[in-house]
Formats: C-alpha cells, structure tokens, sequence
C-alpha cells in the first residue's frame, strides 16, 4: 500500500499518507452492486462464488474507479478513441455520481479498517496533530515526535543509543552498562531533530 500512496501523490511525510484507499461505506448496497455489474458483469458472472471468486478486489477498483471517474470522463471526452470510451460505466453520470457522494468514503471502517505499510512518524504525526487541535500538546509529545523522526529507518542518522539520551528516555540497566553517549553523535541529534541541514554553520 505504500507503493500506490506514492503513485497517488501522496507526501509520504504528511499525516494525509495515512489515508486509507477509495472504498464503500457498504459493498453490498444495491447501488453499488448495480455499478459493479455495469463495470464488471461478464467476470462476476463467470467466477463468482468459485474459490477463485474476485468481488473483493473488484469492489476496491471500482472504488477507485467512482472516485476517479471525473478525471477519467475528461480523458475519454478529450480522446475519441481513448480506451476509456469502452467503459459503460463511465457512461452512466448519474450513477457516478451518486455513488461518488453517498457510498464512497476515505475513512476507515469495517470493511477496510487499518492503512498498511505506513511508517511509524506518520501514526506519531497523526497523535501529536490531534493533541494540537485539542490544545494538549506538551514537552512529552515534542520530545516523543523527535525521538521518532530520529529512528524512523534512516540508516545515516544518529544511534538509537543518542538520540534515547538526547530525548530523556531510559533504556534500562542496559545504558548504563552497555551504551554511552559519544560527543559528536549527540551533536548532530539536536540539529537532526531541528530539521537542520547536514553541514549548515548553525549545526
């Protein structure tokens, strides 16, 4: 999933990465099983209820195909002969559109309840702008956000070991027998966690 979120534009750096894939409020709404019959008719009469049946995947194309369909309508008025125009869905504008703005979601929910593969600063991001909004954003949270941005897969940043002494947390017995602070890692935290660039005279 995070290959489409980037081919989708999406800022892999901002909270809006964790936005789940165009899909419905209700599979099974007679609405949208008449669009996917029109989209999908002849497949899901031939493979439906076999073991290799493809509803499921096909209700999130056609998903992103309704929430799409603008753009897709454009394309295929533009080009005559565009691939597009063999779509009858995409003939179909009232349908379309109802779907579009009464069964089509970008929320998470039964049917599609939790966005893979997006990196762990993403979900911190997502706490400490809800802690903002609420007005209860503390030291705690700014010190818990730089410490994730540290260590969020980057291999040529400061140890795990500095950037836990930079921000204050414990590691147990362990820092104290096994780990210590080096004087040039701990320089380059603070600026890392400032956003500063590698070699800027205020490092």
């Amino acid at each position: 999933m995070v290959v489409d979120r980037i081919v989708a534009l999406l800022d892999p750096n901002d909270v809006s990465f964790a936005t789940p894939p165009p899909h419905w409020k209700d599979p099974q709404h007679e609405r949208v099983r008449e669009g996917m019959a029109i989209a999908f008719g002849d497949v899901l009469i031939a493979w439906s209820e076999t073991a290799f049946d493809p509803s499921g995947i096909l209700s999130l194309v056609f998903a992103s195909l309704v929430y799409h369909s603008g753009w897709l309508i454009e394309i295929k008025t533009e080009y005559e002969h565009h691939p597009f125009n063999k779509l009858a869905i995409l003939e179909n504008i009232e349908l379309l559109e109802e779907l579009r703005r009464d069964h089509l979601t970008l929320d998470a929910n039964d049917n599609v309840g939790i966005t893979a593969g997006v990196s762990p600063h993403i979900s911190q991001a997502k706490n400490d702008l809800a802690s903002l909004v609420g007005g209860q954003r503390g030291t705690h949270s700014l010190r818990k956000g730089a410490h994730t941005k540290l260590n969020c897969g980057s291999t040529g940043g400061p140890t795990a070991a500095a950037a836990c002494i930079r921000s204050g947390y414990s590691m147990g017995t362990n820092l104290d027998l096994y780990l210590m602070g080096e004087a040039a890692s701990d320089h380059f935290t603070a600026p890392d966690a400032e956003a500063s660039e590698a070699g800027d005279e205020n490092d």
